[in-house]
């Protein structure tokens, strides 16, 4: 078994290590959005409706 075929390209290693770091941090700031926007949501809802005590 040759080295070649077990040494991966170490190119497309870092491509890939890049688009999963991008990806990440897209999804990280989509999270942050849609936390944004149901807080924003629940402001909008309890103004909206009178405040019941359980």
């Amino acid at each position: 078994m040759s080295s070649s075929n077990v040494q991966p390209d170490i190119a497309k290693v870092r491509l890939t290590a890049e688009r999963a770091k991008k990806a990440c941090l897209e999804m990280k700031q989509a999270g942050e959005e849609l936390e944004q926007a149901l807080l924003q949501l629940e402001a909008e809802a309890q103004a909206h409706k009178p405040v019941r005590k359980s």
